[in-house]
């Protein structure tokens, strides 16, 4: 499945701001004439609102109207990972299975950091 580009358009309208806002933040910094992204700074607002419009409203089909949340999907993903795991363990021995395992693990444990700070509480 290919990426499709998310316009600055639909991140507005996901964030609510406007496109000039959005132009605004990712403007990078010139000093001497030297146009650079400091560690902090507005730019990194609009990765933040970049990065939220695809786990939480991305559209891979622009057809529907419905709105996709990615995040949700990938702890699916990641749910069905750890069942298959253990169905491969009860079926055949491998030794790469506790490399998978702790692999699913560090997934699981990232994309639920990342849906614990994706709600406001």
């Amino acid at each position: 499945m290919q990426l499709k580009e998310i316009t600055d358009t639909k991140i507005a309208n996901f964030v609510d701001v406007t496109t000039r806002t959005l132009q605004n933040w990712k403007k990078p910094q010139e000093v001497s004439r030297v146009k650079f992204y400091p560690p902090t700074g507005k730019h990194n607002l609009y990765i933040g609102a970049k990065l939220t419009t695809y786990l939480l409203a991305y559209k891979e089909n622009e057809e529907t109207e419905e709105l996709n949340n990615n995040l949700e999907d990938m702890l699916l993903s990641i749910e069905k990972a750890e069942k298959l795991v253990e169905i491969i363990k009860a079926e055949c021995k491998s030794k790469y299975l506790d490399d998978l395992t702790n692999e699913i693990k560090f997934l699981k444990e990232k994309v639920e950091d990342l849906d614990k700070i994706s709600k406001l509480n």
